[in-house]
């Protein structure tokens, strides 16, 4: 597998304003990262216009994934769907997307065979509804010959620190407490594979570096990973028999460690061909 590795992940061609939010640069990184918005072998296809594209969870961060890609192919129909309405971008009524609030644990108003490309990332569901339910509704609204594809991380890092093994040891605890498989991404090429209807099935892997060493989007992945750690702040602290002040600190030390030690992630997305 390849694995790319960069000590200045910058992207002189982000267009930042003071509109842009934190998580629409997070987006900008990602695309950056992987330079472009996805892997599997679909360029022909979405040149040659309508083709229909579904974008699964598309809350902020991914909405944007689906207003870019929208903006790049003029004459293809984009379709993204979430379970909160509140993140689903709105004002979009001059572009070729649709917005949608559905709940993908539920059958997706859709026809069987609808899509040419079918986009996951970052969506957190637990072991038995990715098994049972997410894989198969993907793979069903997917045309023959159309892609998967899915994105996430690792959920650990390289070249840890001892304030950062012990944050992402209690994070990950605290996601399989949630039923919550923290390294799905390990699980991806397999549930593909388990349906008999997805071939050409192919990984790659991204590595990163957070904090300086990654340059600007380095510095962005920390951030990010910051807030995730921030955000259960209150159980976190709880499991690992910390005050929340403690807590901070130790948040604190992983910034710290992460640019002494050189820390990286890698990201993964795994994608196929439905037969």
């Amino acid at each position: 597998m390849g694995c790319h590795k960069s000590k200045h992940l910058v992207d002189d061609n982000v267009p930042i304003s003071l509109e842009t939010s934190f998580s629409q640069m997070i987006h900008y990184v990602h695309r950056f990262i992987w330079q472009g918005n996805f892997s599997s072998p679909i360029i022909e296809r979405l040149n040659a216009g309508n083709a229909r594209i579904l974008n699964i969870g598309c809350g902020p961060g991914t909405g944007c994934w689906l207003l870019n890609m929208a903006r790049e192919y003029r004459w293809d129909n984009f379709f993204g769907v979430d379970v909160d309405s509140s993140v689903i971008p709105t004002n979009v009524s001059d572009l070729n997307a649709i917005f949608l609030k559905l709940d993908t644990l539920e059958r997706l108003p859709f026809a069987s065979e609808t899509f040419d490309f079918v986009f996951l990332q970052f969506v957190s569901f637990t072991k038995e509804q990715w098994q049972e339910r997410i894989v198969n509704e993907l793979v069903r609204v997917c045309k023959r010959g159309g892609w998967i594809e899915i994105m996430d991380c690792e959920n650990k890092f390289y070249n840890e620190g001892e304030a950062t093994k012990r944050l992402m040891t209690a994070y990950r605890f605290y996601l399989e407490s949630r039923q919550i498989n923290p390294l799905i991404g390990s699980e991806f090429v397999r549930l593909l594979r388990e349906t008999d209807q997805i071939g050409s099935i192919k990984r790659e892997e991204k590595e990163c570096f957070l904090g300086n060493e990654g340059g600007r989007a380095g510095q962005y992945l920390l951030r990010d990973f910051e807030l995730n750690l921030q955000n259960p702040r209150d159980i976190m602290s709880e499991t690992m028999g910390c005050t929340k002040e403690e807590y901070e600190e130790l948040i604190q030390e992983f910034h710290n460690e992460v640019k002494r030690l050189k820390t990286s992630i890698k990201y993964v997305r795994v994608y196929g061909q439905k037969n």
